[in-house]
This record gives structure tokens, C-alpha cells and sequence, in this order.
């Protein structure tokens, strides 16, 4: 049986916006939110010139930027693993034939 949606009130910069979600989505709608919230009362205090459109197109492109770095983050730590991992299957596979003259120097 699928779920049904329901609607979760969020409150960014004063506003309340009404969305639909998934019931397991809920908090993590409003994690987000409060997150969003976070960074545009941070930047419009920092730009009190600001108005509110730019101000958002601001903040999507920092949170966008933010998002980009660390998948990048992730992959470097990712092949990083993946370059130890076989490094460790080298070794083993020298130990298990007892053979150390493959050990590098």
C-alpha cells in the first residue's frame, strides 16, 4: 500500500509555506527547512540591502556550491578507500604465500 502525502508546514524568513511529503520524509523537510531558515536570517543580516528574491537565489547557489564541494569531498574519499583497499588485498595475498620478496622497499 503506498502512503499518502501529507502536508507539513515550514516557516522561512517570517513566511509559512505549506508542502507535501512523504509521512518518512517529514523530518527531513523540516530539518531542511530549518536549515534553509538558517542561512537566509545569516545572509540577510550580513546584506541588510538585499531584497528577499535575491537574497534566496543567493543562498540556493551557496547551498548548491556547498553540495558540489562535497561530493567531490566524498568521491576523493571514496577512491581513497578504493586505493587502500587494494592495497590491503596486496598485502595479504604476500603474506598468505609467504612470499615477503614482494613487499615493496
Amino acid at each position: 500500500m503506498v502512503a499518502e502525502q501529507q502536508t507539513v508546514p515550514v516557516k522561512i524568513l517570517g513566511h509559512e509555506y505549506v508542502i507535501a511529503c512523504e509521512p518518512e520524509e517529514r523530518e527531513q523537510l523540516q530539518a531542511a527547512a530549518r536549515y534553509a531558515n538558517e542561512k537566509l536570517v545569516e545572509m540577510r543580516d550580513k546584506n541588510k540591502v538585499l531584497g528577499a528574491e535575491r537574497l534566496m537565489v543567493l543562498a540556493v547557489l551557496n547551498m548548491a556550491n556547498d553540495l558540489l564541494s562535497a561530493n567531490v569531498a566524498k568521491k576523493n574519499y571514496e577512491q581513497s578507500l578504493s586505493r587502500v583497499a587494494r592495497m590491503q588485498q596486496r598485502l595479504e595475498g604476500v603474506f598468505a604465500s609467504g612470499d615477503e620478496t614482494q613487499l615493496p622497499t
